[in-house]
């Protein structure tokens, strides 16, 4: 049941600290500042989402704690999760969530039936750190286990154990993770209901736990206490487990399925049960994201478009009706999106200007206020019932050409301790690439003068070489060349490109004033207020 989003993510949209039109004053040496890419997840009539500044927000259902507010009070609009920061990765079961920090440990909260917060079997309404746990780069839920993908390659789990789901070999309870035995070299993890997935390095998957219905993938109904590999699938790139049933793809973009089909959740065209190995899905195609929910299956193709099938009893699916569907139908009225997360009786979704959207069934409020479930999507409204919810928070930097002084959402930083400048060469703007893409999220890396020189945002990737006029942008397995007007250069030691092919490659709003100099490189795109805002701080502190 892990409802977390199997996405190969779009551009990893970063931090900002809002400015108002007076005059800031700028926080001096602060700590850096952590930037993560947002997302969606949802347990049991509850949402949880993940914003690009590293905090977490919940709403709907809040009888266990699954908010995490201090509280047991249903909320209809999002808030924000107590004593959590930092986080890059979140996950939802039955009635409990668990966050990722960005330092490797694992922080729960919510119903504790089997004790695996703090041996206390206790609910928790704010998050307690899981104990005997680091190193981790993954988290997953499922009805009522939790499992961890360390740096390592293993794989750690805890919790409910009474169909092997840990797979440690018991059926014992375990309140401390347990390392997942005959397992290593794994690179993604899914829980389900009472079983979970692992997508190893080597492309296979393994299952273990609950397998009434066929769910591990291994020609049997015999549940399994420790891994086993699922029958006659290899190249694998990407899993997600349903309740009784699992999806995953191929690394040719095809996807398989096993396991539970009575509501036609395989989208195949048939509601044929115990199915012990995977079948092909060949109804759909140019698939980027998937995500196998309850009794439904949701996918988001290249396109931006959200295709669905399976259970629709309470208007999950988002066609406006209740009907099942066996085959892939399309969500009409909800384009341009970058996540989507199937629950279990709802589906959210993230769209690429951070607006979240919702239909289902509205227990608890998860979809906001009134009690009717909505058949369509319906947009979740922000803190308090004010405006909507937007998990992209504003990230930006601003330099000065000749100036080795930075500012990144207000606050002063240097570029480096070398002396590193932006600079006008060739008649253009240029400016050092691997301070401002890390400023905004990116990772860069950079062997030597004849390797090209990589940029890594979210799922853009860019490359340019030394002294090449050409840079290439590859996202989602598409690529296009932009055109530069000055040459990738290398300055004392250091890479410089032009302005504007930050801009046009990472879809950046990039702003030059010829004046005073100040450059300015935004995530989104900045009111005329805000622009002056921005140049007034960067021209106090920049000099």
């Amino acid at each position: 049941m892990n409802r977390k989003i199997i996405k190969f993510f779009s551009p990893l949209l970063a931090l900002v600290l809002a400015l108002a039109a007076a005059p800031v004053t700028l926080e001096a040496n602060a700590a850096a500042i952590f930037l993560t890419e947002p997302m969606l997840v949802g347990g049991t009539d509850y949402a949880v989402a993940l914003k690009s500044d590293g905090t977490v927000w919940a709403w709907g259902s809040n009888s266990y704690g699954e908010l995490g507010d201090g509280t047991t009070k249903n909320r209809t609009a999002p808030t924000k999760v107590k004593k959590l920061s930092n986080v890059k990765a979140i996950a939802a079961g039955h009635h409990g969530a668990v966050a990722l920090k960005n330092d490797g440990t694992v922080w729960a909260w919510g119903s504790d039936d089997y004790g695996a917060w703090d041996n206390r079997e206790t609910n928790r309404t704010v998050p307690v750190q899981i104990k005997n746990l680091s190193g981790v780069q993954a988290v997953s839920a499922g009805y009522d286990h939790t499992v961890a993908l360390k740096n390592d390659g293993t794989v750690w789990a805890w919790g409910d154990n009474g169909s092997g789901q840990l797979g440690d070999g018991t059926g014992t309870i375990k309140k401390i993770p347990v390392k997942v035995k005959s397992l290593s070299g794994v690179r993604m993890i899914s829980a389900g209901h009472y079983h979970t997935l692992a997508l190893k390095n080597d492309g296979t998957v393994w299952t273990w736990g609950d397998n009434s219905l066929g769910q591990l993938g291994d020609g049997t109904t015999t549940g399994k206490k420790l891994p086993v590999k699922v029958k006659n699938l290899n190249n694998m790139k990407a899993i997600s487990a349903g309740n009784w049933y699992a999806i995953a793809q191929k690394n040719d973009g095809t996807l398989w399925a096993w396991g539970d089909n009575r509501f036609g959740q395989f989208g195949d065209g048939t509601t044929s049960d115990r199915k012990t190995t995977p079948v092909q899905i060949k109804t759909i195609s140019n698939v980027q994201a998937f995500s196998a929910g309850g009794y439904h299956t949701m996918a988001l193709k290249n396109d931006g478009t959200i295709w669905t099938w399976g259970n629709n009893g309470y208007g999950q699916l988002g066609d406006g009706t209740r009907t099942q569907r066996t085959a892939p139908v399309q969500l009409k009225n909800l384009k341009n999106v970058k996540a989507i997360t199937a629950i279990d009786r709802n589906t959210v979704a993230l769209k690429n200007d951070g607006a979240v959207w919702a239909w289902g069934v509205n227990f608890g409020g998860i979809l906001g206020e009134g009690a009717d479930s909505k058949l369509t999507p319906v947009q979740i409204k922000g803190t308090g019932g004010k405006g909507y919810l937007n998990l992209i928070v504003e990230n930006y930097v601003s330099l000065r050409i000749g100036y080795t002084k930075a500012i990144q959402n207000g606050v002063q930083t240097t570029i480096d301790s070398a002396g590193t400048k932006p600079l006008i060469l060739g008649g253009r703007t240029m400016i050092p690439l691997r301070f401002v893409g890390e400023k905004m999220g990116a990772t860069v890396n950079y062997v030597n003068t004849k390797t090209p020189i990589t940029l890594v945002y979210g799922a853009k990737t860019v490359k340019v070489t030394l002294g090449s006029k050409k840079m290439t942008v590859t996202e989602n397995g598409k690529t296009k060349t932009i055109t530069l007007d000055v040459a990738a250069q290398l300055k004392d030691g250091k890479t410089y490109i032009p302005l504007r092919a930050v801009g046009e490659a990472l879809d950046f709003t990039v702003y030059y004033d010829a004046d005073t100099k100040i450059i300015i490189v935004a995530n989104l795109k900045m009111s005329a207020s805000t622009r002056n805002t921005r140049l007034s701080e960067a021209k106090a502190y920049i000099k």
